[in-house]
């Protein structure tokens, strides 16, 4: 009788545990296709004020990045954050830098992450106006072997 009560406790647990996954795998499948999913690339690019619409900017970058890393634009979070002041080398500055967080999802290879800090640099100079001397790149990597 025990042992058949066991048995029960031990399906039972099973079937819920296989439910579980199950309703996981398909709610992490619906926000990979329809929005945001915590494996995709994330830029966040930081600067002071600039002159020029950061939606149409950022839009730019998008296309940019995806033709240069074969990356298709769905699959890279952008977002902009304007800075109240930096104080670069002990000075205040107007114009520069440019901060860019890459927050490196865990597929990417070296030549796949070297290709989008190159990229994002060239597009924020063709897009912001900035050398790209004044743009620093810091890559966040989630796997410690990364």
């Amino acid at each position: 009788m025990i042992r058949e009560q066991r048995s029960s406790y031990t399906l039972a647990v099973i079937v819920a545990v296989g439910l579980l996954l199950g309703a996981v795998t398909v709610c992490t499948e619906v926000f990979a296709v329809n929005g945001l999913n915590a494996q995709d690339p994330m830029v966040k690019i930081s600067s002071l004020p600039i002159d020029k619409n950061v939606d149409e900017v950022l839009a730019a970058i998008s296309k940019d990045v995806s033709r240069d890393t074969g990356i298709e634009q769905q699959f890279i979070t952008y977002y902009w954050q304007t800075l109240d002041g930096i104080n670069c080398m002990g000075e205040k500055t107007t114009d520069y830098p440019i901060l860019v967080d890459l927050y490196v999802p865990g597929f990417f290879d070296n030549k796949k992450i070297s290709s989008m800090m190159t990229s994002l640099a060239a597009a924020l100079e063709q897009h912001v106006g900035i050398d790209r001397k004044w743009v620093f790149v810091q890559a966040h990597f989630p796997n410690q072997a990364q």
